[in-house]
């Protein structure tokens, strides 16, 4: 389900791009962080964390998100930029999506198995796809999956890892191209990081091995 909201509109004059910001190669959609501030973690009540405020600048006017958190939003074409926020409501994250034309907010839902540990939780570039990690019993461990984000079908899942036993995340997400991923999970500094790799058109994945962390960020 999704809910919107109206953002302040100002108005300003076109600029040029400034270092820090992420611009659409179709128009003049622009991204930057303006702000950050400090407060209570979605995934822990003794936990803190940094949310920012984040600039979205069309041609002639600017709105602002705010309690963005990363990964940090991507420009879908000319029109849209989504990513990730915390709801204060719920205190949760949630998928936001703004329009530039009609300078509104949405907010879906993450699915339910999302585990809420997950910091690389990440959509792909054209918003189709989520990426992130589940719990699965039987035995017990965790899984890769992607899901059409409007459908909510789940496309592809990857292999039966053992449950991270670790006190920090410990997964790395990543879109390659728009239809292609990476997903990698950490082990001990005695055993390599495992990847689960793919094409979600092809519906081919792949598994294998890193020597180190990645560093796909």
């Amino acid at each position: 389900m999704t809910t919107a909201r109206i953002l302040a509109l100002v108005l300003v004059a076109p600029q040029a791009c400034h270092p820090g910001e992420h611009a659409s190669s179709v128009n003049s959609l622009r991204t930057r962080v303006v702000d950050s501030v400090r407060g209570r973690a979605w995934w822990s009540n003794d936990d803190s964390m940094f949310t920012y405020l984040v600039e979205i600048r069309a041609t002639n006017s600017a709105d602002t998100v705010r309690g963005v958190v990363p990964p940090l939003p991507t420009i879908l074409g000319d029109t849209q930029v989504m990513g990730l926020r915390v709801d204060t409501a719920k205190y949760d994250r949630v998928i936001f999506t703004y329009d530039a034309r009609s300078h509104r907010v949405e907010d879906q839902s993450l699915p339910l198995d999302a585990w809420p540990g997950l910091f690389d939780f990440s959509i792909s570039p054209g918003g189709e796809y989520l990426l992130y990690v589940t719990w699965v019993s039987g035995p017990i461990g965790e899984v890769a999956v992607i899901r059409d984000r409007r459908s909510g079908e789940r496309v592809l899942t990857g292999p039966h890892w053992a449950l991270c036993e670790c006190d920090s995340d410990d997964h790395h997400a990543h879109w390659v191209t728009a239809d292609s991923f990476e997903m990698a999970r950490g082990g001990s500094p005695r055993s390599p990081w495992e990847r689960f790799s793919g094409s979600v058109s092809r519906r081919s994945v792949h598994t294998d091995t890193l020597p180190a962390e990645p560093h796909w960020h």
